[in-house]
């Protein structure tokens, strides 16, 4: 583990990482150092006093000793109802606690909640026996009132409550839900209290007191601070997906222009070019993939730490960081990037169960469906320099070249960004060609018509 504040929360698609660990800390609702101490004292003290007899404890037990004195330190004590139904069509639930603001609050719901009304809640939460599995069913007889699927319960919670914001904990995990988000079932941001006591640095609890306290929930105007992290996030993503898609052109010409490499001029016909094209596509495809897997834990990038270290694309972009941090030259007739990412695109086709990585049978990385990429290779100037562009890109706001958060991109924006790219196709220039910018737009111009301007050729 780093101290990167990514390395002690997972985060399913429901915020941006990239916005929590750059943006989120320039907001004033992060500055809780004065409260975090006590805070963190608090609990620490609570988790020493009861993990001797945690894993020995029901779920009624696990809320009595541990869960209940949580939210007391997360502002929620006496301002909650325990056990309040809730009626989706004839089926009657109750989440374990209905939150709100204040005692008052609460102490006017009571008769409104007997009329699934929750209209004065600020949240729901709902509570295991500690260390349970939040994505099973199972049968235990630690499970007090049911066996049924945690996330499938708080989602079908958060439904019949009509609320956004819902918490699923077994008292060491600790996870957010929102009712709006792309997938309300999958998509949650969890935090592992013992990791943060035990291991993480004091400043990473944060991210569990400054998103889990009840002024998160509180509503400011028509809007919790919740609410206004998912909305930059989601703000992020677009802003993210626009970036990527422009930085995606020029990503499929450094490929392109890799593969003409090894081509002699006489061969780039129309055939040719379009099949340098379509490869060049299918491998910015591949990347693309790897990337957002890795980031959505598709691929085993937390959990298996050889394949973290030795295969991973991750472990290649910081290799590639180093290399233009240093100022270092590339070959352009050398290839052992293009064969090194090759290779692992083998490993994902065909899965390797001692590194935790599942076989992918949807045909992208089979080597028998794209022959060409088998056959011609990228050197390295190219390939790296197109890994590059895939892998950082700059915050505008914070005017800083920061890692792409692949997380925040769902499927959709990568198939948009890949859909954008089929209408073009690659032509042999008549001239040398320079590339110049015209209100914000990439153009390329007759070298000999601007010689005053200092950029990169493009041969034909």
């Amino acid at each position: 583990m780093t101290d990167q504040p990514g390395s002690w929360f997972i985060n399913r698609g429901l915020f941006s990482d990239h916005f929590l660990q750059a943006r989120l800390p320039e907001w004033k609702e992060w500055r809780v150092d004065a409260e975090l101490i006590p805070f963190r004292e608090s609990l620490q003290s609570l988790y020493d006093s009861k993990k001797s007899i945690l894993a020995h404890l029901n779920e009624a037990q696990t809320e009595l000793e541990f869960v209940q004195p949580v939210l007391a330190l997360l502002g929620y004590a006496d301002s909650y109802i325990v056990q309040a139904p809730t009626k989706v069509g004839q089926h009657t639930n109750r989440p374990d606690y209905a939150l709100f603001p204040d005692v008052k609050t609460k102490n006017k719901a009571y008769q409104k909640l007997d009329q699934n009304d929750y209209t004065l809640c600020v949240g729901i939460a709902d509570a295991k026996y500690w260390e349970r599995e939040l994505d099973l069913t199972k049968s235990s007889d630690r499970d007090t009132f049911t066996n049924q699927n945690p996330s499938f319960q708080i989602a079908a919670y958060l439904t019949g409550t009509r609320q956004n914001w819902g918490i699923l904990t077994n008292g060491r995990l600790w996870r957010l839900y929102n009712s709006k988000s792309h997938l309300p079932l999958g998509n949650y941001y969890q935090v592992d209290l013992v990791q943060l006591l035990e291991e993480a640095p004091v400043e990473i609890l944060k991210y569990f007191y400054v998103l889990f306290h009840k002024q998160a929930f509180l509503q400011v105007g028509d809007k919790s601070l919740l609410d206004c992290i998912l909305e930059g996030s989601e703000e992020y993503a677009v802003e993210l997906e626009a970036d990527i898609k422009e930085r995606a052109y020029g990503v499929v010409e450094l490929l392109c222009r890799g593969f003409v490499a090894d081509f002699a001029h006489e061969r780039l016909v129309d055939e040719a070019l379009k099949n340098i094209y379509d490869n060049s596509l299918t491998l910015l495809y591949r990347l693309l993939f790897v990337f957002y897997a890795e980031a959505r834990e598709l691929l085993p990038l937390t959990t298996n730490a050889s394949y973290r270290e030795n295969y991973s694309l991750r472990k290649l972009t910081h290799d590639i960081d180093e290399i233009f941090k240093r100022g270092y030259e590339l070959s352009v007739s050398s290839t052992q990037y293009y064969h090194n990412i090759n290779s692992f695109f083998h490993l994902i086709n065909n899965g390797d169960p001692k590194l935790g990585v599942p076989e992918y049978n949807g045909g992208l990385f089979d080597p028998a469906e794209h022959p060409f990429l088998e056959k011609q290779a990228i050197p390295d100037a190219y390939l790296v320099q197109a890994i590059h562009q895939l892998a950082r890109i700059a915050d505008k706001k914070l005017k800083r070249e920061v890692a792409v958060d692949y997380n925040t991109l769902s499927e959709r924006h990568l198939g948009s960004i890949y859909e954008g790219l089929l209408e073009f196709k690659p032509m042999i220039a008549p001239h040398d060609l320079i590339i110049i910018k015209d209100k914000g737009s990439v153009k390329y111009a007759p070298a000999n018509k601007h010689p005053s301007k200092k950029v990169a050729y493009t041969k034909g």
